[in-house]
């Protein structure tokens, strides 16, 4: 089975397809190709199309999975926590960032743990607090 997408533009509007495919053929590099969901993904929500983006980063979360590529997925699940933010869903944002966060910890990723925090706590409204997870907390 081979994953690939395409960016449609019809009538004003983009649409996003993600398309299973099974070939013969020798698999791509699936990394580069979850990664570029990614950016698509990305980038499908900073233009308005939050739907179409959460579905690249969860067609890009799948491959990783498939993967076991750890490191990637903590940075796919930092991603889609945020797009699910913007959709309005707090409870997947807030599920989603929490699995991120331990996925950064276990890897020993600063980096991608401080930003994940500091998503968690752009939103202050009580009900979309992480209070599971202290940054404080080092194992």
């Amino acid at each position: 089975l081979i994953a690939r997408d395409e960016l449609l533009f019809d009538n004003g509007t983009w649409h996003y397809k993600l398309l299973i495919e099974k070939r013969n053929e020798r698999l791509p590099n699936l990394t580069l190709h979850a990664r570029s969901l990614n950016r698509l993904g990305n980038w499908l929500v900073n233009t308005g199309h939050i739907q179409e983006g959460i579905e690249a980063h969860q067609a890009a979360l799948h491959l990783f999975e498939t993967q076991l590529n750890m490191q990637d997925m903590a940075e796919t699940l930092d991603l889609l926590a945020v797009a699910y933010g913007f959709d309005g869903n707090s409870a997947s944002a807030v599920k989603t960032l929490e699995r991120a966060i331990e996925l950064f910890r276990r890897l020993g990723n600063q980096r991608g743990l401080l930003s994940s925090l500091a998503s968690g706590s752009l939103d202050s409204a009580p009900e979309k607090i992480i209070t599971t997870v202290s940054p404080l907390k080092t194992r």
